[in-house]
């Protein structure tokens, strides 16, 4: 699989076969020669991007990551005054009754908490979903614009050379420009 995968890039020219002790030495003028070459060519063809870091570091990632807090710190008042109830409930009862009662708050309270919870996730990978919509078109547009042939996720990558540019910045900067907020509704 290796061989194929690599025998292909040869034959692309996308990247050089560097002989072995046995090759001749036309072969090994010819890998010097072309190299520069093809070093454009992995260069314009073969780019980098950070998805994690543009999502982290634009404008509208940021501002997602904000609401996400405001949402979570404001989800939690309603619980912690259900939580403070049962507490009161808990020092002042008298009877089996109470004890009943104190289970039946206690499961109204996990509910809610289980509830919010998944309306929270569901809003937050609504816009993560948008947010990724944006960036991929971002990266189409800039892959079109300059002839870029495959963009890696960098985090995929074990080696990359000098040559293989890195066009996470310029991901997110055109994101930044595009667009400027996309909202986190949770669905009640």
């Amino acid at each position: 699989m290796l061989k194929k995968c690599f025998s292909y890039l040869i034959s692309t020219g996308l990247v050089i076969a560097l002989g072995s002790g046995d090759a001749n030495a036309k072969n090994k003028q010819e890998s010097r020669s072309s190299s520069g070459q093809n070093a454009a060519v992995i260069e314009k063809k073969f780019v980098l991007i950070d998805l994690k870091k543009v999502a982290s570091r634009c404008k509208v990632g940021k501002n997602i990551e904000k609401q996400m807090m405001d949402i979570n710190n404001q989800s939690k008042i309603p619980h912690l005054e259900l939580e403070d109830k049962i507490k009161s409930m808990e020092q002042n009862k008298s009877s089996d009754f109470d004890n009943r009662k104190i289970e039946e708050m206690q499961l109204i309270l996990y509910d809610m908490v289980r509830t919010k919870r998944y309306q929270i996730n569901d809003a937050y990978k609504k816009a993560i979903s948008e947010l990724e919509n944006v960036i991929k078109s971002v990266v189409k547009a800039i892959s079109i614009r300059e002839g870029i042939g495959v963009v890696i996720e960098s985090d995929a990558v074990v080696y990359a050379s000098d040559c293989c540019r890195d066009i996470t910045e310029d991901v997110i900067k055109e994101v930044d420009a595009c667009c400027q907020h996309i909202k986190v509704e949770i669905k009640e």
